[in-house]
């Protein structure tokens, strides 16, 4: 029965990180301006929006 909890846990580990990331990045938004920044957020936009076109 533990190995079947700690791969839950993995996996929640692994959504968690998914979903938090842009939420970090949306977050920082609001606090920089940087030109290196803004280009580093639209390749993370452009992958997670092609990631959505495949889960449909």
């Amino acid at each position: 029965m533990s190995v079947y909890c700690c791969h839950l846990d993995r996996q929640f580990l692994k959504k968690l990180g998914f979903f938090m990331l842009p939420i970090a990045a949306i977050i920082a938004t609001a606090f920089t301006d940087s030109r290196r920044y803004c280009t580093i957020h639209f390749g993370l936009t452009i992958v997670y929006s092609v990631l959505n076109f495949f889960h449909l």
